[in-house]
């Protein structure tokens, strides 16, 4: 099953620059091409924010070997995209692993994908159907996932704020941090598409709760330093552009 791993790893140094990003004090992005994981240092080791598809696990364990033991799994919803690393980061590292209530009890019953329907564009309609077809709707149960609800604080760092983002997935959580620096995060996983410009994820479960999310997190971006979405690149300064995205929903 992952038999890709073992040529990239022999790259060494040069490819961990690649794949691990610093983006603030104690942040980096995992870069695993159309997807992102995010690491977040603590007092005993990291966090990881998603874990990309499960061909990406090993590369991931790999590569974030120098920032400090894997000690906790935060994912932003259940989609294999996301979530597909998950099984196998924790039973390799006995890292915890969390999410939003709805989809904890999701991964636990080995599902990562309920009915939806596309996002009201070409690019949603198309992704959709290859998105259902390469990934399906099941994975290997996630033995144990603690739940989160909107509102709660990281038990493991009080500093972090969980968000509820409903829409894309009916437990999708984002994460508000402030950095030792002072440097204001905001985590998104899929409440927005980031193909080329900010707009809709690919699809909806709920496509009333995923509008009511892009408002929300239009609020949270507006206070933001950095907005991290689950595909593309993180952006700075990103509040106007959500603004214009949310405002063309509203209207």
């Amino acid at each position: 099953m992952f038999e890709t791993a073992g040529p990239l790893m022999e790259l060494g140094q040069k490819a961990r620059d690649l794949v691990v990003q610093p983006l603030a004090d104690g942040l980096w992005r995992v870069h695993l091409g159309f997807v992102n994981a995010y690491a977040v240092a603590l007092d005993d080791g990291i966090a990881l924010i998603d874990t990309g598809l499960v061909v990406h696990a090993p590369w991931i364990l790999h590569n974030i070997q120098p920032l400090g033991p894997l000690r906790h799994i935060v994912l932003s919803h259940a989609h294999a995209d996301h979530a597909g690393g998950a099984r196998y980061l924790a039973q390799a590292t006995g890292a915890e692993v969390w999410a939003g209530r709805a989809d904890a009890a999701l991964l636990e019953a080995g599902r990562c994908l309920r009915n939806h329907q596309p996002s009201p564009t070409v690019k949603g309609y198309a992704f959709t159907y290859a998105f259902a077809r390469v990934h399906g709707s099941r994975l290997r149960p996630v033995l144990r996932v603690r739940p989160l609800d909107d509102g709660d604080r990281l038990p493991f760092a009080s500093e972090v704020e969980v968000i509820g983002l409903p829409g894309h997935s009916a437990g999708q959580i984002g994460l508000r941090w402030i950095t030792p620096t002072g440097t204001s995060v905001l985590f998104i996983g899929d409440a927005l598409g980031r193909f080329l410009e900010v707009g809709h994820p690919i699809f909806y479960e709920d496509q009333k709760a995923g509008y009511d999310t892009i408002l929300k997190v239009a609020a949270y971006a507006a206070e933001a330093d950095l907005v991290l979405p689950g595909h593309g690149r993180p952006m700075l300064d990103a509040a106007e552009s959500i603004a214009r995205f949310a405002d063309r929903l509203a209207a």
